[in-house]
């Protein structure tokens, strides 16, 4: 079964970190190039915690509000596959399919973007071409 790419399917709309550590921590320890992909360490930032592929086609959300998260459990009790919670935080487990519902709650983090139109940003950079360095 192939893996979730969370990159090419929220990549263009939210934040998307690729913990870098963990994955090098995982092939050191095997001691031996593994051609695991990069979709494994890919986690959507959250306002409350974050979200990574679990396996297949479900996702885990590491809730750091266990009040949020259980929150969800009550409105939302048939998307949950696996709910455990400790001290202030929580793990929800659940299908690719039910992500939306749990965006609501998770409040991912969204990329940055420009509020200026093409045309706009072109009449800026014609306009800070004298103030440029020139080549003599």
């Amino acid at each position: 079964m192939k893996n979730i790419n969370l990159k090419k399917l929220y990549g263009k709309k939210y934040k998307i970190r690729i913990d870098k550590k963990q994955m090098y921590e995982d092939r050191a320890i095997e001691q031996e190039k593994i051609q695991t992909g990069e979709e494994w360490y890919q986690n959507i930032i959250c306002k409350y915690g974050e979200i990574y592929l679990n396996g297949g086609t479900e996702l885990t959300w590491y809730s750091t509000s266990k009040n949020v998260a259980m929150r969800m459990e009550r409105e939302h009790p048939e998307i949950i596959t696996n709910f455990s919670q400790c001290d202030e935080e929580a793990i929800v487990c659940f299908d690719i399919n039910d992500i939306e519902t749990v965006f609501k709650f998770a409040h991912p983090r969204r990329k940055r973007r420009c509020h200026l139109s093409p045309e706009q940003i072109a009449k800026f950079a014609e306009g800070g071409k004298s103030y440029q360095f020139q080549k003599k």
